[in-house]
């Protein structure tokens, strides 16, 4: 105990001095068509948190600590910009690498990284060793991969673990420490969640306790919240070093109704982490009346592979959910027979985002004309690509399966958390598969029993 005594206080203490400062959360409203011009802190804070230890939210905050938020009334076409600029009379510098990830959802009032019952790497008070956060721990059987959601502030799996005796780095009282801690819990690529500075766990926020500039209209009121990913843009990150200052646009993204999230930074790793760069964000909104979405529960996923062979390459899918609809329906601009459809099958941590074309030739109805049952999807010789088979079923199911050279997913890494959509027309099907799952490096992937998405991926 007693040689654990003086590492155990070095590690709170580099905990507390390493701690940002409390600059805490706010919003700032887009409005569309009307540009805002901000200067963001660092030309490497979203990239940053591209990284497993994620990064530090309060440096990736416009002028004024805020994030940007926006609110849909129904189904829309969402495109949003993000430029470098001058800002006249502005201490700031040219040369922001854009950057930015749009979530579904709202942090909560004054939320910010390592608030008090929030810890970024939380201790237990005898040992000083890690232990599970309250609030951020994954559900029992999880099993934790980088930008699931979850921080596994216990044993940091997906950071590099614990030091052991065998790696230690020459100095046996780091063992049971680990090795990389988080450096923040701003996630560029994955679900994330903040503590509110002023929020006592299990209780509501009382506005009345922040300072009167702290706490603007129109956040949530909690002591805890979370923000969903929908999509990022910037196309070099981890190739080198060097700033790419071209604008980055999400062009027409379909959102469903709800408040969103925006989150702009730099892009450049490696690229200085402050100072300030001047630059514009952009909102577009086109209503959308024809989208719709089906957010369905996962029954259960394959994904096969082998090095070598990729011929031998597998890929099953099914959801047993009573919420599947048929959008819009038989006959409509939803219906595969006339329009056909797409299936996205997109994973951040395998590096693979596949489009598959299922061409309207090859549906067929369930049932007559009219009566809604579903429909069927069939190409046994893969002519049109590597999905074999299709169904969507009112009410019940939708599955697919596909095989082939054409399947591009990768099993390197586990693919967790995976998503897939289907779409037909202004209609999607949409999963998630993470949480309880099995992973063979090169070999297969399965998950199974997933709950419903929060946020459709496009």
């Amino acid at each position: 105990m007693m040689n654990r005594t003086f590492p155990a206080l070095m590690f709170a203490l580099l905990l507390l001095v390493g701690s940002p400062a409390l600059a805490h959360n706010k919003y700032k409203v887009l409005t569309p068509g009307t540009p805002v011009d901000d200067a963001w802190t660092g030309n490497a804070c979203w990239a940053d948190a591209t990284r497993n230890i994620l990064g530090d939210s309060h440096h990736c905050l416009g002028s004024g600590d805020f994030f940007y938020k926006f609110h849909l009334d129904g189904p829309s076409l969402v495109t949003i910009s993000v430029e470098g600029i001058a800002i006249p009379d502005a201490f700031v510098d040219l040369g922001l690498d854009p950057a930015f990830t749009l979530y579904k959802g709202l942090m909560s009032l004054e939320g910010h990284d390592d608030a008090s019952f929030d810890p970024l790497n939380p201790v237990d008070d005898v040992n000083f060793l890690p232990m599970a956060s309250r609030v951020d721990a994954a559900p029992p059987g999880h099993v934790y991969t980088p930008h699931d959601g979850f921080r596994d502030t216990l044993n940091y799996s997906t950071t590099g673990g614990l030091y052991t005796e065998d790696n230690d780095g020459g100095d046996p009282f780091n063992v049971g420490y680990p090795i990389n801690p988080y450096a923040g819990q701003f996630d560029a690529l994955g679900d994330w969640s903040m503590a509110n500075a002023y929020g006592i766990p299990g209780q509501p926020t009382i506005p009345s306790a922040c300072p009167v500039d702290e706490c603007p209209d129109g956040n949530p009121v909690g002591d805890w919240a979370t923000i969903y990913y929908v999509a990022h843009r910037n196309d070099h990150v981890g190739v080198g070093a060097v700033a790419d200052t071209t604008a980055e646009v999400l062009q027409d993204e379909p959102l469903d109704a709800g408040d969103y999230t925006v989150i702009v930074g730099g892009g450049c790793p490696g690229c200085s982490a402050f100072g300030g760069f001047g630059g514009r964000i952009t909102l577009a909104v086109t209503a959308a009346p024809g989208l719709s979405s089906d957010l369905l529960t996962g029954k259960k996923i394959t994904l096969k592979t082998k090095v070598g062979a990729p011929t031998k390459s597998k890929l099953s899918l099914q959801s047993k959910d009573p919420a599947v609809t048929l959008g819009a329906g038989n006959g409509s601009a939803d219906d595969p027979t006339s329009v056909g459809a797409t299936v996205r099958v997109f994973s951040i941590n395998g590096d693979f985002d596949e489009l598959y074309d299922l061409p309207a030739a090859n549906w067929a109805l369930v049932g007559k004309p009219g009566e809604g049952k579903g429909y069927k999807y069939k190409d046994k010789t893969l002519a049109a690509g590597p999905i074999g088979s299709a169904t969507i079923t009112a009410g019940k199911l939708v599955k697919i399966t596909g095989k082939g050279a054409g399947l591009g997913q990768s099993l390197t890494v586990s693919p967790a958390p995976l998503r897939v959509t289907l779409t037909l027309g202004g209609h999607r099907y949409c999963l998630q598969f993470g949480g309880v799952t099995k992973w063979k490096a090169d070999q297969q992937f399965s998950a199974k029993e997933a709950s419903a998405p929060v946020v459709c991926a496009p």
